[in-house]
């Protein structure tokens, strides 16, 4: 880059003059006293180039084909919206509002769990008091079954039953002796009927011996259960004692996160298919066509926010770059406007040197003041003069 560097001095020397006055009695030597000035001021004059405040060059993480492009050149956009979309985007959309419908779903009921904790205690409460007075009286039923009557009982009962059975078929026996007789025959009627009232008596036997069965079965059933649902009770009021159902408050603080975790992996999906603004600008160029393939990484778009332009100088040598402040006044003239003088301040100045062919060059960084400024483009040339006090 062109360098130019001003310098104004100004080295005045009065070296000794000599006057001499004759005297009509004598001549006499007259001395001279020197005078001496040094440089007053320096100014640095550097050549820049216009920049945005901020822009940025926008690509796609993945690749596809071009479906839509919905900003053209030279348009102003905000912070968020969507540029450029690849790839069918229909179905995501759709899992993502099911998603979220499902997420409001499961945090409604999260809410509703929270909310109704006090009453959901209380009902659990008394559900354990009905559950303790159901074991109660059903625990006093089985602490009055006798093992050992029972036992006697349905021993007693299944020694009928066997004489039952044997007399059913001492009666067949007896009957085997007739049956070729008529069918109307009284004797044969009267072993038939004999055989009946035989089986009839042991069927009633069986009933017996399975009544005495399912009458102990019954309290020892009703008690278990009873005992199995105090238990259920007591663990379900236990899981209130502190706030919600602990077990439920888990399933559904799981579901959320779950339903969470799956609508952020489809937005990330869809945010690889789309270029979103990063900030309000305006578009400077677009780089590909609807229906064009894009690469990951190959530059698609470049937005830039021109509403604060910036004047960018890297030939700052290390003599110059001491000598400047943040917050220092510049004049500035664009070469395409000359004789147009616009000003600026010193916004941020280089830390990091670079090398060109021996010299050590700083960056610095002036913001430009908006008022009365002429129709400044990206990548003008500018002198910059840096004015000092």
């Amino acid at each position: 880059m062109k360098k130019k560097m001003i310098l104004i001095g100004t080295l005045v020397i009065i070296g000794s003059l000599i006057f001499s006055a004759c005297a009509k009695q004598n001549d006499a030597p007259v001395s001279a006293q020197p005078l001496n000035a040094e440089v007053v001021s320096s100014t640095v004059v550097s050549e820049g180039t216009l920049i945005p405040q901020q822009d940025v060059t926008l690509a796609f993480e993945a690749g596809g084909t071009v479906t839509s492009i919905r900003v053209s050149k030279g348009d102003t956009v905000k912070a968020g919206e969507v540029l450029m979309v690849i790839g069918d985007q229909t179905q995501l959309e759709a899992q993502q509002k099911s998603i979220a419908a499902d997420l409001i779903d499961a945090q409604q009921a999260l809410d509703d769990l929270n909310q109704n904790a006090g009453v959901d205690k209380q009902t659990a409460w008394k559900n354990l008091m009905d559950a303790q007075d159901t074991f109660n009286t059903t625990q006093e039923d089985y602490d009055d079954l006798d093992e050992d009557a029972y036992q006697d009982d349905l021993q007693d009962a299944e020694e009928d039953v066997i004489e039952a059975q044997q007399d059913v078929a001492d009666a067949q026996t007896d009957l085997q002796d007739y049956l070729n007789l008529d069918e109307d025959n009284s004797t044969r009627q009267r072993y038939e009927d004999d055989l009946k009232d035989a089986q009839d008596a042991y069927h009633e036997k069986v009933r017996a011996k399975s009544e005495i069965q399912l009458e102990h079965d019954r309290v020892v059933n009703t008690y278990q259960q009873a005992e199995a649902a105090l238990a259920v009770a007591q663990a379900e009021y236990e899981k209130r004692q502190d706030g919600p159902d602990s077990d439920m408050l888990a399933s559904l603080n799981a579901q959320v996160e779950s339903l969470q975790a799956s609508q952020s992996a489809v937005e990330e999906q869809l945010a690889k298919m789309s270029l979103t603004a990063p900030f309000d600008g305006q578009v400077m160029e677009i780089y590909i066509d609807e229906s064009e393939f894009a690469s990951p990484g190959q530059p698609m778009i470049v937005i830039a926010d021109t509403t604060q332009w910036m004047a960018e100088t890297t030939d700052l040598t290390e003599l110059e770059v001491v000598n400047i402040q943040d917050g220092q006044p510049v004049s500035i003239e664009a070469e395409a406007y000359p004789g147009v003088n616009f000003s600026g301040t010193v916004d941020s100045i280089g830390i990091y040197p670079k090398m060109d062919q021996g010299d050590v060059l700083y960056a610095a960084r002036i913001k430009i003041n908006t008022r009365d400024l002429p129709d400044l483009k990206w990548g003008m040339s500018l002198t910059i003069t840096f004015e000092q006090e």
